[in-house]
């Protein structure tokens, strides 16, 4: 049997379900209570699967997977949000860098210090650089930042390729970026705190995994990279706002992209 070629982790079904639908071959499986799939995307194999919500579930189903099936690279999907004051929109798409721990450190009055100001004999993540991974190089050579159409077959070209009409009334049409994301424990519930989080991070979106993952993974050889699909506004609560489903349909139609490097 052929062996894993990448793991495609994130935090919830809805993250991956259209992924899912084109798997072919598919074997389920159950990690402590979250389930992964092996199975064949293009001809390429590769185990699929959900962690949990927020950074504890992240790190602990992340090292079960890395002890189990021993994946010799790991991408980490999943939503975010965008700071309205940053460069991001909803349906873009962000490849974290750098990774900012936006919990860890110490709290004062005053400010927040970050985790480089405690003492200890550890090496600190606050800020995480794959920027040395193979996996950036490799997958930003054939999507190098810019805008982007989903096309029909599941798959990104450059609108270049395509007539300035059919840019202008696609739905389709999509930034990838990369640029510093945040991990936060509790996202943003209103707009303030998120404003205060730009400014104070100068990040350009938020999630409650990626440090977690990222950094089990770093603990463990193996190289790794984040994509966040960008489904709404950091601090806007309104779900009804949100476009989770077709934020992730771009980062997908970039993993089916990205495959055909593997």
């Amino acid at each position: 049997m052929d062996h894993i070629s990448i793991a495609i982790l994130s935090a919830v079904p809805e993250e991956i379900q259209d992924l899912l639908k084109t798997i072919k071959e598919g074997k389920a499986s159950d990690i402590l209570g979250q389930t992964v799939m092996l199975g064949y995307l293009g001809k390429i194999k590769i185990l699929i699967g959900t962690l949990g919500i927020g950074k504890i579930n992240a790190a602990i189903t992340t090292t079960a997977i890395l002890q189990n099936f021993r994946p010799p690279a790991l991408l980490h999907i999943g939503c975010a949000g965008a700071y309205r004051r940053g460069p991001l929109r909803p349906g873009d798409v962000l490849i974290s860098e750098p990774i900012i721990s936006g919990d860890e450190g110490v709290l004062t009055e005053e400010r927040i210090l970050s985790s480089d100001e405690i003492t200890t004999p550890l090496p600190s993540y606050h800020r995480i650089s794959l920027s040395s991974s193979r996996l950036m190089s490799q997958f930003l050579k054939s999507t190098p930042p810019g805008w982007y159409l989903r096309r029909k077959d599941g798959k990104v070209e450059s609108p270049r390729d395509v007539n300035l009409a059919k840019i202008q009334r696609s739905s389709s049409l999509f930034r990838l970026a990369v640029g510093p994301s945040l991990t936060v424990g509790m996202s943003s519930g209103d707009e303030s705190t998120a404003d205060k989080r730009y400014i104070h991070f100068k990040a350009w979106a938020e999630n409650m995994e990626g440090n977690a993952v990222i950094i089990s993974c770093l603990r463990h050889g193996i190289p790794a990279l984040e994509c966040r699909a960008i489904s709404n506004i950091a601090g806007d609560r309104n779900k009804k706002r949100w476009n989770i489903k077709e934020a992730m349909k771009n980062c997908h139609s970039l993993i089916r992209t990205w495959i055909e490097t593997l």
